[in-house]
């Protein structure tokens, strides 16, 4: 490798980092910030996933009403239909709101109707964590030389997501 490349990989490694740091700081939703460790980002799927199937535990519920009644598929006996009773079954096993910690390890109460605007908030800020390095990083490998290289400074920090995240 040459001088300019290895200090192209090290700027693109140092953003990457940076990046890296601004997502372990976590998202603000309800005005708590909520971790974005590895784990936390795990249980966050995880309450995604069990919001997406109480959601079809009530679809189910209602096509099952709908079968009985014999408006759908006549002769059909939504009754003895066992994925149907095992997803209500499960679905009634969760019980909304959910208590969460957030970052500073306090309680918060996850109401169901406030999942997909949590799920999002975190995203949101992870995207624009990645988003606002990308030019960096574009800048960086299309430098003719390592002054160049060095003219382009990472000087995101949290304000800077925030304030992408929530323009004036």
């Amino acid at each position: 490798m040459t001088a300019l490349e290895v200090k192209k990989s090290d700027a693109i490694a140092a953003v990457d980092g940076n990046t890296e740091d601004l997502i372990r700081h976590g998202f603000v939703y309800d005005e708590k910030t909520f971790s974005l460790s590895v784990e936390a980002q795990g249980n966050w799927q995880g309450i995604w996933q069990a919001f997406q199937m109480n959601i079809m535990a009530k679809i189910a519920q209602n096509q099952k009403a709908l079968y009985d009644a014999a408006v759908l598929v006549p002769g059909y006996d939504a009754l003895e239909d066992p994925d149907v009773d095992d997803l209500v079954a499960a679905s009634a096993a969760l019980a909304w709101p959910i208590e969460i910690s957030t970052k500073d390890d306090q309680a918060y109460s996850l109401a169901f109707e406030n999942v997909n605007g949590f799920i999002i908030s975190g995203l949101s800020w992870v995207n624009a964590c990645i988003a606002s390095g990308r030019p960096l990083k574009v800048a960086i490998a299309a430098a003719a030389d390592i002054g160049a290289v060095n003219a382009v400074v990472d000087t995101r920090d949290v304000a800077t997501i925030q304030a992408i995240l929530n323009p004036p």
